[in-house]
């Protein structure tokens, strides 16, 4: 195994969009992609829009990477801070997974998700909560 054989390696942008769409789930403070649609929903089932790169743009290079998102956040989380950390983990993951650098990651903020019993907000980090 020791020479490299040459040839060039294309990262599909579907490819690329799922990958920064996976990396944002992860992120703590992220309610969803994108704002909630009737009509979006019913265009991914009837197979007219594709669901896993929902609200996820992305313009992919050889090298190089500009990722565009539409979020939803959990209501007491502070924004600035889940935005900084979406970045680190898409640019972490399209590192890794790609061998692409992110260029930029440009976050637009669409909506805020209030969830019932399923956080406690006492367990969010006081740093967390904007007031």
């Amino acid at each position: 195994m020791g020479e490299a054989i040459p040839g060039v390696t294309v990262v599909a942008d579907g490819v690329v969009a799922a990958i920064a769409g996976s990396a944002v789930r992860e992120v703590q403070g992220v309610y969803a992609l994108g704002a909630s649609s009737i009509g979006r929903t019913l265009a991914e089932h009837v197979g007219a829009a594709k669901e896993r790169t929902r609200d996820v743009d992305v313009q992919v290079g050889l090298k190089e990477a500009i990722v565009d998102l539409s979020v939803r956040v959990i209501y007491g989380f502070s924004i600035p801070q889940i935005a900084s950390r979406i970045r680190a983990s898409v640019a972490e993951k399209l590192s890794s997974l790609c061998g692409l650098t992110c260029k930029e990651v440009n976050i637009r903020v669409v909506g805020i998700g209030f969830l019932r019993e399923e956080i406690n907000v006492k367990a969010i980090p006081k740093s967390e909560v904007r007031t």
